[in-house]
Parts: structure tokens; C-alpha cells; sequence
């Protein structure tokens, strides 16, 4: 990958740094400053041509004038480190993305004020890492916080670009050294987050179906599942909760846990067709018609109970209990 999640180029990341150093000892800032060149995102700060590279690569093997570092060897050293070209642009595109982050959250509340005080700005699961950022973002309903429109946003690094997207499928791209978010940004995100909040009106126990739990969006119809199921011949994983329970069966602990794992959310994307549906709409599942706690189902295509579970609140029972399905 030429960038990671932090947004390093490859001879950036730790582990390289560190066999850099002991391999070029006091040539490492100059095949540091040489590779920043040739692994750059943006394709015309590369080497134009082989001999501008070959240029590079001789100044590399000119012999150093000491063979033992000092004191100002070091810190020389570090000040090289910090003024190299590619370490602060990372640093102007970390910032930016904290901008597009507070551009967004300021979105959200001024939509919130907006609407009035039925409605109210919400947040969670906060997550920095270099330049990306990981969050729950969106409305509310003042009485009952367990109805929103809270998707789970990233804000990556690709290349020159900053990508944001949502579990909600919303998708933007912005200039990573320049990033314009007025205009064409505010206004689609304001329409996305206000065609959100219109679902909660409309049918707000649909809207968890955004809360990036999985990979992918869930269906949050059972019929819209099976009917996929037959198409890629898969098996479904339904998660029931109760919509009138006044914690909807505790869905966000509940499986916010089980499915904590990157190789739980994997298996299940690549193995299984999602749906998370409220109890009311399955009730020949469940034939009480209430549940306090969320349940998982397993169904084969033609919607026939292979199996089915309360949801435990253990990422490592999780990624268990999806291995026994995916193998059935």
C-alpha cells in the first residue's frame, strides 16, 4: 500500500524506520528524503525522469564526513527529520482533516438548532489515528436517543485526496492540501443529514441499520435479504431487536460488542447477506412479538431457522459463533 491508514508512505511506517536507520546510519535522512520523492502520492513530485533518480541515488553513496554522531550530529539529525518536505505536508494534511472533522461537527449542530428542540446533535466513538479519524455523528431525538440518524463516518488519506464516507453511503472527496468544505460539502452533507432525520419520522426503527455495525449497510427489511440471498446463494445473519423496547433490546451494547472484531465484521461481509430488523416486522421469528434482548437467526435463502442466539455482548464469542455459521 503506498499509504497506510495514517496516511505514511511505506519507508515512513516504524518498522522501516528503523531497519533504514541501522542499515544507512548517517545517510539515513538522505534515503529518507530520497524515498519521500519517489513513494509521493502525488504523481509530478516524483522523479521526472531515470536521471534525476540516478542524481538522488549518487549523492546517497558520498562518504560521511564523521563516522561517529555527536550531540549536534543528532539533533541536526532531528532537525532535518522535521523540515523534510513530505513531514509537513503530513502535518498540514492531519490538520486539515481535524478541520473537515470540525466543519462537519459544526453541520451537525447547526442543523440540530435548526429543527428546533424535538432534535439534538450527537456524538460517540470518537477515534484518532494520524490524519484519520473514526466517529458516530448525527441527530437525535431529544426524548429518546435510541431514535437517530447516527452513522459511522471515516476521514481518510488516499493519495491527495481526504475521503470521507459513512455507513450511510455518503461519499466525498476533498483536495487533502486544499480542501474547499463550503459549497458543494455543506450542501451535500446538510441533504444527507437532513434526509436522515426525515427517516425518522418516516420509519425510525430503520435508521440503525447506520450505526456501522458491519462492513456493509444491512437491509432493514427481511424480504430485501432473502430476496438477495437467492441472488448470491448465501445464508442470512438477522439481528431482531424489540422497537418498542425503550433500549430497542440494548442493540447498541449488545452488538456493538459481538461484533467488535475486524475479522468478525470480514467474515460476515465476505460469508453472509446482514439484515437487522425489528421484531414487529419478523414475527413469525419471534411469535411473542417482544424481545428485551437482541437475537441473532441464521436463515438459509428460502428463509428457513438454521439456528439463533441472544446476542452476546463478547467480541470473542462473536467471532466464534460467525465462524460456526459461515462453515454450515
Amino acid at each position: 500500500m503506498l499509504q497506510d491508514a495514517e496516511g505514511k508512505m511505506p519507508h515512513q511506517r516504524t518498522e522501516a524506520v528503523v531497519q533504514l536507520s541501522s542499515l544507512a546510519g548517517s545517510t539515513t535522512q538522505k534515503l529518507l528524503n530520497f524515498f519521500d520523492r519517489c513513494f509521493n502520492p502525488v504523481i509530478e513530485r516524483r522523479h521526472a525522469n531515470a536521471k534525476s533518480m540516478q542524481t538522488a541515488l549518487q549523492r546517497l553513496l558520498l562518504p560521511p564526513t564523521t563516522t561517529e554522531s555527536s550531540l549536534e550530529d543528532d539533533l541536526s539529525f532531528i532537525k532535518g527529520h522535521l523540515e523534510r518536505g513530505s513531514v509537513i505536508e503530513q502535518q498540514e494534511i492531519s490538520a486539515n482533516c481535524r478541520m473537515v472533522f470540525d466543519t462537519m461537527n459544526d453541520i451537525v449542530k447547526r442543523l440540530a438548532a435548526t429543527l428546533g428542540k424535538k432534535y439534538v446533535h450527537t456524538q460517540g466513538k470518537l477515534e484518532r489515528k494520524g490524519a484519520s479519524t473514526r466517529m458516530n455523528l448525527g441527530i437525535a431525538e431529544s426524548d429518546h436517543h435510541e431514535n437517530r440518524f447516527s452513522p459511522h463516518w471515516e476521514i481518510d488519506v488516499q493519495g491527495s485526496e481526504i475521503v470521507v464516507r459513512s455507513s450511510s453511503d455518503f461519499l466525498f472527496r476533498l483536495d487533502a492540501l486544499n480542501p474547499d468544505v463550503e459549497g458543494d460539502f455543506r450542501e451535500r452533507l446538510q441533504a444527507h443529514l437532513v434526509k436522515g432525520v426525515r427517516g425518522l419520522i418516516e420509519t425510525p426503527a430503520h435508521q440503525v441499520i447506520y450505526r456501522g455495525f458491519f462492513r456493509s449497510t444491512p437491509f432493514a427489511r427481511l424480504s430485501e435479504a432473502m430476496e438477495e440471498a437467492r441472488r448470491v446463494k448465501r445464508n442470512i445473519f438477522v439481528v431482531l431487536f424489540d422497537d418498542k423496547h425503550h433500549q430497542y433490546s440494548k442493540l447498541d451494547h449488545k452488538l456493538g460488542y459481538f461484533m467488535g472484531l475486524e475479522a468478525t465484521k470480514n467474515l460476515v461481509h465476505e460469508r453472509l447477506v446482514i439484515a437487522v430488523v425489528p421484531v414487529s416486522s419478523a414475527t413469525h421469528l419471534v411469535s411473542s412479538g417482544t424481545l428485551e434482548l437482541a437475537q441473532w437467526f441464521l436463515l438459509d435463502k428460502e428463509g428457513n431457522v438454521l439456528g439463533s442466539r441472544e446476542v452476546q455482548a463478547n467480541p470473542n464469542e462473536g467471532l466464534k459463533v460467525v465462524k460456526d455459521l459461515v462453515a454450515m
